[in-house]
């Protein structure tokens, strides 16, 4: 599986949350790994290790969480 970042505007609608993300990600095979914000930007971030960005879109429209984007990260070691 791959790794993606989900990047969200906070002042958009956040539907269920981190909790509710995490049950859509196990309904859908992925897994939501961490979750950051930055309050000053009203900007978060999510990582998801799924196997397509579409599983990742999808997962964000179950848990009602508004996602602005959505791409293919590398880890870094």
């Amino acid at each position: 599986m791959a790794l993606f970042l989900g990047v969200h505007d906070l002042n958009k609608d956040m539907g269920d949350g981190w909790a509710g993300y995490k049950k859509a990600c196990e309904e859908l095979g992925c897994h939501a790994l961490h979750a950051y914000s930055n309050d000053e930007k009203k900007v978060g971030y999510c990582v998801t290790e799924a196997s397509s960005a579409d599983g990742v879109r999808k997962a964000h429209e179950n848990a009602d969480i508004s996602l602005e984007d959505v791409f293919e990260v590398n880890r870094s070691e």
